[in-house]
């Protein structure tokens, strides 16, 4: 199953750069940690707009046969359903995987690309009524752990 080794590659510690298209940027630290049967994912940066913002946020990542599924968190926990990250294409190595959401008039596409165990991108597109922006985050790697 490719999905099994996409999350080995995405486990452990990552650096990430953050811009969106309309202004601002963010800066941190994302930890992808192995659990019982998913990937705990929580990141902590700082928001630079016109002020500096200290932020989190966390997902669990979870092998859906051929894909990965993607969920919000609530309490450590699985809670709403956010997108599944179809596999696109993969060769051993590289990889891109797509996962879209529709939340209220707001439609969200993520696109995610691994270039290698050291690095990856994520960027979603929202598009809505009062929404048409991009989010564009680099990921490189600070420590692989093992996923099993």
């Amino acid at each position: 199953m490719h999905s099994v080794k996409i999350m080995s590659v995405l486990t452990g510690k990552w650096q990430f750069e953050r811009s969106f298209n309309h202004s601002g940027s963010a800066t941190g630290t994302a930890i992808f940690s192995p659990r019982e049967d998913f990937l705990f994912y929580r990141e902590t940066g700082v928001l630079h707009l016109h002020q500096h913002f200290n932020f989190y946020r966390e997902y669990i990542f979870s092998v859906n046969k051929d894909s990965i599924a993607v969920w919000f968190v609530n309490n450590y926990k699985k809670g709403k359903f956010f997108y599944n990250l179809k596999i696109s294409s993969y060769d051993g190595i590289t990889c891109e995987m797509r996962g879209a959401h529709q939340c209220m008039n707001d439609h969200y596409v993520a696109t995610y690309k691994i270039f290698s165990e050291d690095s990856f991108e994520m960027r979603y597109v929202i598009a809505g009524p009062k929404k048409d922006y991009f989010i564009d985050t680099k990921y490189r790697a600070v420590e692989q752990v093992a996923y099993e």
